[in-house]
C-alpha cells in the first residue's frame, strides 16, 4: 500500500485535470477554427464566438451568413455544454479522488493504538471485532456515517435468532416458523 506516495497522487490527479481541461479547450478550438471558415471571420472572432457558446454566454454578438453555420453552431452548442459538464465534473472529482487517496494511505499506515480501538469500539467493550475495525476505518474516512450502519447492526441482531453473531440456515429456519 506504500507503493506510490502523495506526490505522484497529486501528479496523476494533476494529469486528470489536465487532460480534461483539454478536451475542453480543444473543443473550443476546433469549433472556433470550424466557424472560421464557414463564417470567414478572424481567428479572433472564431475563437470568441466558440468560447460564448460553450461557456452558455452567448452575448448574441455574432450573427451567422452561412446556412450550414446555424446548423453546425446548434450542434457544436449542444456537443460542447455536454462536453463542458462532464469534464468539469471530473475535473473537480480528480482532486477530491486524490484526496480521499491520501487519507486512505495515511489511516492504513497510522499506528493502531488504544485511542483507535476506542473510537471503533462501538459496544463498549474495550476491543473492537472485525465488523467494529472494518466499521472505525470507514467512518474515519468518511465513507460512512455512524448512523447508516446502526440500523443494520440493529437489523442483524433481529436475525440472529441463535445469537451466535452469524446468520445461518438454522436463523432463516426460524425465522420462516410459524
Amino acid at each position: 500500500n506504500g507503493d506510490v506516495d502523495d506526490a505522484e497522487i497529486d501528479h496523476a490527479a494533476r494529469i486528470k485535470f489536465g487532460t480534461y481541461l483539454a478536451m475542453v479547450v480543444g473543443t473550443m478550438v476546433g469549433g472556433g477554427l470550424i466557424m472560421c471558415m464557414l463564417e470567414g471571420w478572424t481567428l479572433v472572432s472564431g475563437f470568441y464566438w466558440a468560447f460564448q457558446t460553450t461557456t452558455t454566454v452567448g452575448y448574441g454578438d455574432a450573427s451567422f451568413t452561412n446556412p450550414i453555420s446555424y446548423a453546425f453552431g446548434a450542434l457544436f452548442a449542444l456537443f460542447s455544454v455536454i462536453l463542458v459538464g462532464f469534464a468539469m465534473g471530473k475535473m473537480a472529482s480528480a482532486f477530491a479522488e486524490a484526496a480521499f487517496e491520501k487519507k486512505r494511505r495515511a489511516l492504513f499506515r497510522k499506528e493502531l493504538d488504544m485511542d483507535m480501538i476506542l473510537l471503533m469500539d462501538a459496544d463498549g467493550s474495550g476491543s473492537v471485532d472485525k465488523g467494529e475495525f472494518v466499521i472505525g476505518v470507514l467512518t474515519q474516512l468518511g465513507v460512512i456515517e455512524a448512523d447508516d450502519v446502526t440500523p443494520w447492526l440493529q437489523r442483524f441482531e433481529e436475525l440472529d435468532e441463535d445469537g451466535s453473531g452469524e446468520l445461518d440456515r438454522d436463523d432463516l429456519a426460524r425465522l420462516s416458523a410459524p
